[in-house]
C-alpha cells in the first residue's frame, strides 16, 4: 500500500526534474548532452525488442527458413529492458541520480562488451551452426573457390563445364586450445580474439540489438559526465578506471574456464598417449563442459570417436571416426554408406550430423566432377534433406538440375538460396546470389520462357 502514494506522485516527480532541469542551464552544449542521452535511454530500450544474434535453420525441406536465436541472445534482450526500467526508478527518485546511472550504465557497458564471449563459447549449437554456414559460404566466394575458379566456363549455355570446387570446409568455431604453456606466444592472441567474437561468422549473423546496447550504454556515460560541469573529464576519468577494473574482473572470469578446459584436454593427451583411453575420453568430457563450443569442432569429434572405437563403444562418434579412417585409407565406397547412415542417426547431434554431411558432399563433388550426375544428385539431396540451410549443396545441385532440366527444383533452390542468405551481413553474397539467379534465367530460357527468362536475368544484375 505504501507504493500506491509514490507510483501516484511519479508524473509530478518527473516534471519537477524535467523543468528544474532546463532552468538550470540553457546552453546549447547542456542541451545536445542531454539530448543524447535521451537517445542513449532509446537505444537500450530499443535493443530489448531487436535481435542480438540469430542464424537460419530449418526442420526440413518443406519447412521454412526460420531465425533461431541462442538463449543468450534473450536473456541479453531480458537484462537490457530490466536495465531501462531500473533507470527510469532510479531517475523518479531524483536523490543522486546521476552516480547511480552511471554506475548502472557502466555495469551494463562491460556486459554488453562480453556478449560475444557468450556466444563465441557458450552457445554451442548457435555458434557451431553460424560457423558451418560461413565456411560453405567462404568455400563458394574464397578466391579459389567456385564463383572465382568457374568464371571462365560460365558462358556455356549448360554450364556442363562449371566443376565444383571441393576445398575442405572447416566445421569449428576456433582452434582447440590444447597448447601447452610453453608454447603460447603472440599468434596465440589471435586465437584467443576468436573466444571474444572476433572472428567471420560473429560478424555474418550479428543483429542490431548488440551494437545498439553499446552505443546507447557510452552515449549515456559520456552524457552522464558532461552533467559534471567543471569536473566533466574528472568524472570521465572514474568511470573510466572503474570500467576498466571492472572489465578486468570480468575478462579474468571468462578465461578461467577456457583455461580449465585447456588443462583437461592436455591431460586427456597425456592419458590416450599411455593408453588409458577410459580416462581420457572423461576427461575430454569435462573439458567440453568448461568450453561447450569444442563440441562442434570436426577435430574434438575425431578425437572422442577414436576413443570410444578403442574402447569398443557402439556410439556414433565411433562410426563417425571408422567411416573418416576408411576414407583417408581410400575404402571410398565403405566410407561414402557410413556417412549415408549418419545422417539418418538420431538428429540430438547436430555437430556430428554436419560432420557427415560434409562426408557426403565431398563424395558428391568428386562424383559430379567425373561426369556421374544422377549419383551425385542422389548424393546432394539426402545431403540437402538432413542440412536444408546448407549452401554448398544448393549451389552444387543447381548445376544439375540446370544440365537436366529441372526448372522446378531449379527455383526452389534458388528461393531457399535466397532466403538463406537474407541472415547474412555481408554483401560478399551478392555474387553467389546472382549466380543463382542466372542459373533458374538459362533454365527458363531453355524451358521456351524467354520473358521470365530475361526478368531473371535482368534480376540477376541486382540481387
Amino acid at each position: 500500500m505504501a507504493l500506491a502514494p509514490k507510483l501516484s506522485a511519479t508524473p509530478q516527480s518527473l516534471r519537477g526534474l524535467l523543468r528544474n532541469a532546463w532552468q538550470r542551464e540553457r546552453s546549447l552544449p547542456t542541451f545536445f548532452s542531454r539530448l543524447a542521452g535521451i537517445a542513449g535511454f532509446a537505444a537500450v530500450f530499443a535493443s530489448a525488442f531487436t535481435s542480438w544474434f540469430s542464424v537460419p535453420a530449418a526442420a526440413s525441406l518443406e519447412a521454412p527458413i526460420m531465425s533461431e536465436a541462442p538463449l543468450v541472445s534473450w536473456i541479453y534482450r531480458v537484462a537490457s529492458l530490466g536495465v531501462s526500467v531500473a533507470a527510469l526508478l532510479i531517475f523518479t527518485r531524483g536523490f543522486r541520480w546521476k552516480s547511480r546511472l552511471g554506475r548502472l550504465y557502466l555495469s551494463w557497458l562491460v556486459a554488453v562488451l562480453f556478449f560475444p564471449y557468450f556466444v563465441s563459447v557458450w552457445s554451442a549449437d548457435a555458434a557451431g551452426r553460424a560457423s558451418w554456414l560461413q565456411s560453405q559460404h567462404a568455400n563458394l566466394t574464397a578466391v579459389s573457390g567456385d564463383s572465382f575458379t568457374s568464371q571462365e566456363f560460365k558462358g556455356s549455355l549448360l554450364r556442363h563445364r562449371v566443376d565444383v570446387v571441393n576445398q575442405p570446409m572447416e566445421t569449428q568455431v576456433f582452434g582447440l586450445p590444447d597448447w601447452e604453456s610453453q608454447s603460447f606466444g603472440w599468434s596465440r592472441m589471435l586465437e584467443m580474439a576468436e573466444w571474444f567474437g572476433l572472428s567471420d561468422w560473429f560478424a555474418s549473423f550479428l543483429r542490431k540489438g548488440w551494437p545498439l546496447a553499446l552505443a546507447g550504454a557510452l552515449v549515456i556515460l559520456l552524457a552522464i559526465s558532461r552533467e559534471a560541469g567543471p569536473h566533466a573529464l574528472p568524472a570521465a576519468r572514474r568511470l573510466l578506471l572503474r570500467g576498466g577494473a571492472l572489465f578486468l574482473a570480468f575478462f579474468i572470469a571468462a578465461l578461467a574456464p577456457v583455461f580449465i578446459g585447456r588443462s583437461l584436454l592436455l591431460a586427456a593427451k597425456r592419458h590416450a598417449q599411455r593408453g588409458d583411453y577410459a580416462s581420457a575420453r572423461w576427461l575430454m568430457r569435462w573439458g567440453a563442459r568448461c568450453i561447450p563450443v569444442i563440441t562442434q569442432d570436426g577435430e574434438y569429434l575425431i578425437q572422442t570417436g577414436l576413443l570410444a572405437d578403442a574402447l569398443g563403444l557402439q556410439e556414433p562418434e565411433a562410426a563417425y571416426y571408422r567411416a573418416s579412417a576408411a576414407e583417408d585409407a581410400g575404402y571410398h565406397f565403405q566410407a561414402r554408406t557410413m556417412y549415408l547412415d549418419g545422417l539418418s542417426e538420431d538428429r540430438s547431434q547436430p555437430a556430428l550430423l554436419r560432420e557427415n554431411v560434409k562426408g557426403v558432399l565431398r563424395h558428391a563433388t568428386n562424383a559430379m566432377n567425373a561426369g556421374e550426375l544422377d549419383s551425385a544428385a542422389v548424393l546432394l539431396a539426402q545431403a540437402l534433406a538432413a542440412d536444408p540451410a546448407n549452401l554448398k549443396a544448393n549451389y552444387s545441385l543447381q548445376l544439375i538440375f540446370l544440365r537436366s532440366g529441372n526448372i522446378e527444383g531449379l527455383r526452389a533452390l534458388n528461393q531457399r538460396m535466397m532466403k538463406v542468405y537474407a541472415f547474412f551481413n555481408t554483401p560478399v553474397k551478392l555474387p553467389v546470389l546472382a549466380d543463382s539467379i542466372q542459373n533458374q534465367a538459362v533454365g527458363e530460357l531453355l524451358q521456351g520462357d524467354a520473358a521470365a527468362a530475361l526478368t531473371d536475368w535482368m534480376r540477376s544484375k541486382k540481387p
